[in-house]
């Protein structure tokens, strides 16, 4: 039984100092995730400025957002935002739902430009959509039977 509580003990040792990591080192992670990762994903400048992330609190804040505009538009940046929170239910992160108490949104900035007869937001979602989805579109087109004329 001395043993059962030996290894108990240091489970919960364990996701204390999970936990407490978490707390610490999320926000940077986020911010070194987004701003390395970011650009590559959707193909334009992605910036983010801070982060900070309470696991116990179900807490999430993002701070000074930017995401630039693909080449050929005149404007720099098609969206920035000062400062995104997200309040969740932390127990519900184990369950089916996941419970989103509140999202605020500070301050958003977005510029919807026309360009080459795509828009910037276009190109944008085109863009991180990646090739898998464009030559699953080309491949359902092949598919697709072609009209007989007569």
């Amino acid at each position: 039984m001395k043993w059962f509580v030996r290894i108990l003990l240091v489970l919960l040792v364990l996701i204390a100092i999970l936990v407490l990591t978490a707390n610490f080192y999320m926000g940077s992670i986020i911010v070194k995730a987004v701003n390395t990762a970011g650009p590559a994903a959707v193909g334009v400048p992605l910036k983010l400025e801070d982060a900070s992330f309470r696991l116990l609190k179900g807490h999430l804040t993002l701070r000074g957002f930017l995401l630039g505009n693909p080449e050929g538009f005149k404007t720099e940046k098609a969206i920035s935002v000062d400062e995104i929170t997200v309040d969740l239910d932390p127990k519900s992160l184990f369950s089916d739902t996941i419970v989103i108490k509140r999202i605020y949104v500070n301050a958003p900035d977005i510029t919807y430009e026309l360009g080459l007869g795509k828009s910037n937001i276009g190109r944008i979602l085109e863009q991180a959509s990646g090739p898998e989805d464009k030559e699953a579109g080309q491949e359902e087109k092949e598919k697709e039977p072609a009209k007989e004329e007569k």
